[in-house]
């Protein structure tokens, strides 16, 4: 990968991580960890299995081997641990987990110990093995504690090395007590975002600030949303970026066959129609989209929210004026197309 291919999808990671939520009112939606964009590797698509010592599997989901995200220990459960008020379970209700082993991370191995970028370890030999051991790790934790786990969904490396799982409350305990678990973080679903238009600050007609005595206009930006979809169709995202492009369709092409959504995209049996770069490339002003929450490509919304929030950081028609008019947007859809709301484990492979 050359430099300033690199150098492009390092800029991308880092404006979808901390650029998104600030232009929406969707306060809560992330409140235990904060979410940032594509999972730039991943492993093979499809489904495999742990065995147990007792000849039983466990399903394992091998969407995604790395996504990048960090969430606060603050909202960690331990079993001894008081639940949020109101929250009350029975024994055997079935619950999904994210836990947290205490492997050092594919971000920490290659920070502190390699003093390389991530992405760029990703693609050593080393970043290679180092990966296959840290899932060799979850594997072996996931066969300890078979009798516990009743099916095993979405793996992470990147931040923290862990996965998500569906277990019974009662097993809660002895899976935080193993000595090779950091946390263990009870998944929440989040409620679908609504939109609010009242804003007190200085602003359009349309209640967008107005950003017009800002030197900066968002050139040479990607700004990474994740919502309930975009509206492409709209005119207010057909004037695209004029200035230096972030993020072009080679740099999706030659990143393509390690993203996540193609692997997401081949593991659902209902498209009929295998995933390519340009189905992520939309334009210009939309470089990548894809519906993380129905595994397509179509980030079509049955819910607006989405399509505000990118109006209001990118949008330029003749009614909408948005605060950075010359960036680019990444859609990532988080929000599936029955208009629910979006599970805490699904939310944090999108990187």
């Amino acid at each position: 990968m050359n430099g300033a291919l690199k150098r492009s999808w390092k800029n991308f990671l880092v404006l979808a991580m901390t650029c998104v939520f600030s232009a929406s009112t969707m306060g809560g939606l992330y409140q235990s960890y904060s979410g940032d964009a594509e999972a730039l590797r991943g492993n093979s698509a499809g489904s495999s299995s742990v065995s147990a010592e007792d000849g039983e599997t466990v399903p394992v989901n091998r969407l995604t081997g790395i996504s990048d995200v960090s969430f606060s220990n603050g909202y960690a459960l331990n079993a001894e641990d008081e639940l949020p008020a109101g929250v009350i379970y029975d024994d055997n209700d079935v619950i999904t987990v994210i836990v947290k082993l205490k492997d050092q991370s594919l971000l920490s191995k290659a920070t502190y110990d390699m003093g390389m970028d991530v992405d760029e370890f990703a693609l050593t030999e080393e970043g290679v093995r180092y990966n296959t051991q840290l899932e060799k790790s979850r594997d072996g934790f996931i066969r300890t504690h078979s009798s516990k786990i009743l099916s095993v969904g979405y793996e992470y490396s990147t931040i923290f090395n862990g996965f998500a799982a569906n277990i019974y409350y009662k097993s809660l305990s002895a899976l935080e007590k193993d000595p090779n678990v950091e946390s263990v973080l009870i998944s929440e679903t989040y409620n679908k975002p609504l939109t609010v238009t009242e804003n007190d600050v200085n602003v359009y007609d349309t209640g967008i600030y107005d950003s017009s005595d800002i030197d900066y206009d968002g050139s040479g930006t990607v700004v990474a949303i994740l919502d309930t979809g975009l509206d492409y169709t709209h005119t207010a995202f057909q004037n695209q970026p004029t200035g230096q492009l972030a993020l072009t369709m080679d740099d999706v092409d030659a990143v393509f066959d390690e993203l996540a959504a193609k692997q997401l995209d081949a593991a659902n049996e209902d498209n009929v129609q295998q995933l390519r770069a340009e189905d992520l490339y939309y334009s210009d002003k939309v470089p990548f989209m894809y519906d993380y929450a129905d595994s397509d490509w179509d980030v079509y919304p049955v819910n607006d929210h989405g399509t505000h929030v990118a109006g209001i950081i990118a949008g330029k028609d003749d009614v909408i004026t948005g605060v950075a008019t010359q960036a680019q947007l990444a859609i990532f859809k988080v929000f599936g197309n029955e208009d629910e709301g979006a599970p805490q484990e699904l939310s944090l492979i999108h990187i």
